[in-house]
């Protein structure tokens, strides 16, 4: 940005930018799609329900709509540990009741749990354990909590944890859903249940009429009512711009669908599975190939680009002169010699010009381009600063000055050394046993039958 108000093109070097550029300019390849797709949902709303086995099937599992009563309650835990004598049980027991006799009286229930609770789970949050089922709990603790009246503290319960004492915070009743209430969900599930019966038999038929058919989705539409669908323009990404269809963008199925029979002859493509129990086929009704946008109608955008291209040639061009000044010159900073270097005052901003010194490890670190990284690196730090200039690509040229390095700590090293010589015992071991199997391959006759291999992976699968 900062060289680009010296670029003043003329009208030859912006049209010499938009023919050497034509692809910048172009529209992208589309074509307008019809699509027919067969799943268990399509199948599913053509499914015939018997209303009595829908009433049959909720007598025979009235259980399965049943909630049943949940208790929300607070506790405070005093764990027992496995192996303690009985005279730490009753210590522990003591505690316990000396806690629960200051609850009972008024004590603040949530206080006394952060405070006193063992409970790592609740104790952060006063105790509180939420709402569950009869199920949920261990069965001394259900009993207790399912007891109490709402508000009411229990006493101490010996449950395989430790002592507890619990106190109920909220009831929710036990929720019975009747016939009217669940008789579309019932209904639905036994539609998807024996839609995904009938999915083999259509899906055969589907695949057949598709590729027999294959001028028009009418007919598949016909037999098995599945819906035909359009897009008016549909990229090679399987999407509109950005947006991907889902059923749509799929490599296989967009393969197929650009490739050279597909749009010459405009047929049905054999159909793809995209999802479990999911298939679909399209055809190309119209295709439209990529083409060059007239250089009036982006003119704009011809100048963006050159004006940026060499703006960014300039700032090269600078960035190299003023590396190679900073690499010709002598120290003119005292703060920057080398004794000087080791000192804490290192880590402060020291050289005017630049920007705010950062540490940085191999692995990067924000502000610094990646691709900066390796050069700092590599850079001989006998003497500092040291200096290196980087082609930041769109960007433009980065002038970096390395002013103090820090050695890894011998540990740490000691461990990555280790990890890498198991890496490259891996690395080692692996390229001898394909040695080895290259050698026997080439004293060996071998024949490959890809239509047996074909059939093994297909009953493996």
């Amino acid at each position: 940005d900062d060289f680009a108000a010296q670029v003043k093109p003329s009208d030859e070097q912006l049209k010499k930018y938009y023919e050497d550029n034509a692809r910048l300019f172009e529209t992208s390849e589309s074509a307008k799609v019809e699509y027919a797709v067969l799943n268990a949902d399509t199948l599913a709303v053509q499914v015939v329900i018997d209303p009595t086995k829908i009433k049959e099937y909720f007598e025979q599992n009235k259980s399965k709509y049943v909630i049943a009563e949940q208790r929300k309650a607070s506790h405070v835990l005093l764990k027992v540990p496995k192996d303690a004598d009985d005279a730490s049980k009753k210590a522990i027991r003591a505690k316990a009741d000396a806690l629960l006799a200051q609850a009972k009286t008024g004590g603040d229930f949530a206080a006394l749990a952060k405070a006193n609770s063992q409970d790592e789970g609740s104790a952060s949050e006063g105790g509180d354990l939420g709402f569950f089922g009869p199920d949920m709990m261990v069965k001394p603790f259900s009993e207790a909590a399912f007891a109490l009246k709402d508000g009411q503290i229990s006493e101490v319960v010996e449950t395989e944890f430790g002592y507890h004492f619990i106190k109920l915070t909220g009831i929710k009743a036990k929720l019975e859903r009747g016939f009217e209430q669940v008789k579309d969900e019932i209904e639905a599930e036994f539609r998807r249940q024996e839609a995904l019966k009938e999915f083999a038999k259509a899906a055969e038929t589907f695949n057949n009429t598709v590729y027999e058919q294959s001028d028009s989705f009418k007919p598949v539409a016909d037999k098995l009512k599945v819906k035909v669908q359009t897009v008016e323009s549909l990229n090679r990404a399987g999407g509109t711009g950005a947006e991907p269809i889902p059923v749509l963008n799929n490599p296989k199925l967009l393969g197929a669908l650009f490739g050279a029979d597909s749009i010459k002859n405009k047929r049905n493509i054999e159909s793809v599975e995209v999802a479990p129990n999911t298939l679909v086929s399209a055809r190309i009704v119209e295709h439209r190939a990529a083409q060059r946008k007239p250089y009036e109608t982006v003119q704009a955008d011809v100048r963006a680009g050159f004006v940026k291209q060499e703006a960014k040639k300039l700032a090269i061009l600078a960035g190299e002169a003023k590396l190679k000044e900073l690499k010709g010159g002598e120290l003119k900073d005292a703060q920057l010699k080398d004794a000087q270097l080791k000192d804490a005052k290192a880590d402060a901003k020291l050289s005017s010009g630049f920007g705010e010194i950062k540490k940085i490890t191999r692995q990067g670190v924000p502000g610094i381009a990646p691709n900066a990284t390796e050069p700092l690196f590599r850079l001989a730090s006998a003497k500092l600063p040291a200096y290196v200039g980087v082609d930041l690509a769109t960007t433009g040229y980065g002038l970096y000055e390395l002013v103090r390095v820090v050695a890894a700590d011998s540990k740490v090293l000691a461990e990555k050394r280790s990890q890498f010589a198991q890496q490259l015992t891996q690395t080692q071991s692996q390229q001898d046993l394909n040695d080895y199997l290259d050698t026997v391959k080439k004293r060996s006759d071998v024949v490959r039958s890809l239509s047996k291999l074909r059939s093994a992976t297909a009953q493996d699968q």
